[in-house]
């Protein structure tokens, strides 16, 4: 397992614009779209995805605000374990997102896909790792299961 963060640190909470800024800067990012177009095969495909998503970010804080409720994250709020779908790495943006703007703590299981450094969900979860409190704790391999005590 990856460490990213302890969990006994001080308490701190993210501010809305610094999320809305790491997830803007990601889907404008060069770095990103190149492992995109190498995951979907496609530069056209990933410069649509990125698009896309980049139309539906929330605008303001007031739409960041309803995510996070929406969400219920926060209440109460615990410790997480989220494993990522194997189909593409975007699936798992808004979920850390919100993860991030929440101040909530989780672990991350990878698929084999998405290990690698360059992939686009661990550059994602390396620049959340920049914010005054990560929501990854850790990233778990894709050989992770839960099993009884």
């Amino acid at each position: 397992m990856l460490r990213l963060h302890s969990p006994k640190t001080p308490h701190r909470e993210n501010h809305w614009q610094d999320v809305a800024d790491i997830c803007q800067n990601f889907l404008t990012n060069t770095r990103t779209l190149n492992a995109l177009t190498e995951e979907f095969g496609s530069r056209e495909l990933a410069q649509q995805a990125c698009a896309d998503l980049l139309r539906d970010l929330p605008v303001s804080e007031d739409r960041w605000r309803q995510c996070l409720i929406r969400s219920k994250v926060t209440s109460p709020k615990r410790c997480w374990l989220m494993i990522a779908p194997n189909s593409h790495s975007l699936a798992a943006l808004y979920p850390l997102a919100i993860a991030a703007l929440g101040n909530i703590d989780l672990y991350l299981r990878l698929p084999p896909a998405f290990c690698s450094a360059n992939s686009a969900l661990m550059q994602f979860v390396e620049l959340l790792a920049k914010l005054p409190k990560t929501p990854v704790l850790g990233v778990l391999e894709p050989r992770f299961r839960i099993t009884r005590a």
